[in-house]
């Protein structure tokens, strides 16, 4: 797959219906195998850690998470000179978000989150007899999740989950438990950076594991812990919009580095000839 780059951040070209393919090939090899879902705070995030950038870096498959990736994607792709032309791209581009939002999967062809290709592979993972566990989220929400994913897939086979912290005395029970089971696939919920360093810095410890992915709030959404936007919103990109309401004080920051500072980075990226 071609591959493109966003503030030095590798993308890949994919939908969705072309994941499974590519985890089946990495369960197959005799490697480990990191997959990422970068959103703009993540990229963000990213320039001020070198050791967040190296991880994304450094990824198997890295997977656009938001549409602000979507449409980074497609402005960096048009023409760079003349530098005035540029500012009128950078416009022209943000609104058809609103009025043509089609127009900015012409590079990325789809915003792919990280619960919904979580919940794809668990469903290929069914087919193939894949060993999984689930590590993170708040206490007894990976044992929900479990729950709710042995009811959507009846045959899957979820070998343990535990909650847990990243960085703490947690790291050897949690390794301890993790090569007790030997699962071929890990299922991280540390939320980012947290997930990706912690996966970046345990996962040759432990030498079952075929697939690492952080899905951040993914159990969270998967157990009815918190509830997802509609279907309309996710499919429009107004997700944000829809957790802003749930959680104002949590996301405001969080939303105004993805809808004013990253935009911004991206065009000044531009404006640089990078």
């Amino acid at each position: 797959m071609k591959r493109i780059e966003i503030l030095h951040i590798p993308f890949d070209r994919i939908v969705s219906s072309e994941i499974f393919p590519k985890v089946d090939a990495f369960v197959q090899s005799h490697h480990q195998h990191i997959i990422v879902t970068p959103n703009p705070e993540m990229v963000l995030e990213s320039r001020k850690n070198k050791e967040l950038q190296a991880v994304l870096q450094s990824s198997s498959l890295s997977l656009a998470d938001g549409i602000g990736i979507l449409w980074a994607a497609k402005f960096l792709s048009l023409p760079s000179s003349p530098k005035v032309r540029i500012f009128f791209q950078w416009i022209g581009t943000l609104l058809s978000l609103i009025f043509l939002p089609a127009y900015c999967k012409t590079i990325l062809p789809q915003r792919v989150t990280g619960v919904d290709s979580m919940k794809q592979i668990c469903s290929y993972c069914e087919q193939k007899k894949y060993s999984i566990f689930l590590l993170g989220g708040k206490e007894n929400v990976a044992n929900k999740t479990k729950n709710v994913l042995e009811t959507w897939f009846p045959h899957i086979r979820i070998v343990g989950t535990y909650a847990g912290h990243p960085f703490t005395e947690d790291d050897e029970e949690i390794l301890t438990r993790i090569n007790a089971v030997k699962p071929q696939i890990l299922f991280v919920a540390f939320g980012s950076p947290k997930q990706e360093l912690w996966i970046r810095t345990y996962l040759a410890q432990i030498p079952s594991i075929k697939v690492a992915m952080g899905i951040g709030g993914a159990f969270d959404f998967i157990s009815g812990t918190i509830k997802r936007a509609p279907l309309w919103m996710q499919k429009t990109g107004l997700e944000w919009l829809y957790r802003l309401f749930q959680e104002p004080k949590k996301r405001i920051p969080r939303i105004w580095n993805a809808v004013v500072i990253f935009p911004l980075q991206v065009l000044l990226y531009k404006l640089k000839g990078n």
